[in-house]
């Protein structure tokens, strides 16, 4: 018997619709057929079992059961390497092993199982380095994974291994564009990301240079993808924070106001205006100009309350904003409106679902804010409430994470 390989194609195109877990019990009922023919006939069926397997990954994915997709695609990625194994292998089969990675890196992230998700990651890279290096199909993504390797490790503060691998991303990106002119935004994207970790470093100068060349690329890839406008807002956005660190700040303010005015453009960014508005207004006030950043501020408020009506996963955003407005206020003598900005910003905070670390640490900025501005109207019954509030908060916080003592 032929291996056919889309027999398992053929099952799922022939699934009719209904509830999810309908679907998912469809599914499992064509991995256990696929899986007694395997049995059967070895090596004819794997491919159809691991296809079907990735499918009930993916729905249960969807469906936010992450234990359960990341055994599954566990599963999936043991035929694959099972076929990949063999003599005469295809790239495709090699192609399926990374993309089961994928998903269990995927999986490993959401359930903030970090180390696993870097494992997944690096056996990615491993996989890439043995395959042929002049197929460009491979070095792009070779290069993608290069990217997401490095991500993995700056967010686990491994900053010098993450540089050199960001380096290696750059350069393949660098030569995969003379033949592939379609990812130079990709390119642009691994020069940003080779930046955070020059930062990170205190590499400011050559920070200030990556980021130049990425700004310079993306304003390129703008004129013909306007698609692109997303990759152009983000690299100006980094470039002021270089600016910022060299003490550029009217340059930095200059990268600042032109995220803006291009953010303003989009109709789908929203949430991304909303944020570029908010570190506008923080540069402004840190020159000084407390009327323009109140401006800035207002809009990015504005913009955050219209967000949190259909997602409450923005209201941490639009306490920040109302904490920031509070200081404008404050500083063209608006008093009582700093106090209800303060207020409302803590209010949030205090209300939230989830009292993370983070929201706890920010709530005692917020308060330790309004303090201030209680004080200037007087209030002070209400200052010495709420002050002891927030030292409350950064005792119990102390008692399990000693580092926020400091804070």
């Amino acid at each position: 018997m032929a291996p056919s390989g889309r027999l398992a194609e053929q099952y799922v195109l022939g699934l009719g619709s209904g509830s999810s877990g309908h679907t998912l019990g469809q599914i499992r009922s064509g991995v256990a057929l696929f899986q007694k023919l395997e049995d059967h006939y070895p090596g004819t069926f794997d491919r159809d079992v691991a296809a079907l397997l990735e499918q009930e990954g993916d729905l249960l994915f969807s469906l936010e059961q992450m234990d359960t997709a990341l055994d599954i695609y566990c599963k999936a990625e043991m035929f694959w390497q099972n076929r990949a194994a063999k003599e005469k292998a295809h790239l495709k089969d090699h192609e399926k092993v990374a993309g089961c990675l994928r998903n269990i890196s995927r999986c490993c992230h959401n359930l903030k199982q970090y180390q696993d998700e870097l494992e997944a990651d690096q056996s990615i890279i491993n996989l890439y380095h043995k395959l042929p290096d002049n197929d460009p199909i491979i070095s792009k993504h070779l290069a993608q994974s290069l990217v997401t390797l490095g991500t993995d490790l700056s967010n686990l503060g491994h900053h010098e291994d993450a540089l050199q691998v960001d380096k290696e991303a750059v350069d393949l990106y660098q030569k995969s564009m003379l033949t592939d002119p379609s990812i130079t935004r990709n390119f642009a994207w691994s020069l940003l990301n080779l930046g955070i970790d020059l930062r990170q470093m205190g590499l400011h100068q050559d920070t200030l240079r990556a980021d130049q060349e990425a700004v310079e690329i993306a304003r390129k890839v703008v004129k013909t993808d306007p698609s692109a406008i997303t990759c152009l807002a983000w690299s100006l956005h980094c470039l002021g924070v270089d600016c910022s660190n060299l003490g550029q700040h009217e340059s930095a303010l200059c990268t600042a106001e032109e995220v803006v005015e291009i953010l303003e453009t989009d109709p789908t960014g929203t949430r991304a205006l909303a944020g570029s508005l908010f570190h506008l207004g923080f540069k402004l006030r840190s020159l000084g100009r407390h009327i323009e950043g109140l401006k800035a501020n207002e809009e990015a408020t504005g913009l955050c309350r219209r967000i949190t009506e259909t997602d409450p996963k923005g209201l941490a955003s639009l306490a920040g904003c109302l904490k920031d407005l509070g200081l404008d206020l404050d500083a063209v003598g608006r008093d009582q409106d700093a106090v209800q900005a303060g207020e409302e910003a803590a209010k949030i905070l205090q209300e939230f679902p989830n009292r993370t670390v983070e929201v706890e640490l920010c709530l005692r900025i917020t308060q330790k804010i309004l303090v201030e501005h209680l004080r200037v109207v007087d209030r002070h019954e209400d200052t010495l409430h709420i002050d002891k509030e927030a030292d409350e908060i950064l005792r119990k916080l102390g008692e399990t994470n000693p580092s926020t003592a400091l804070q």
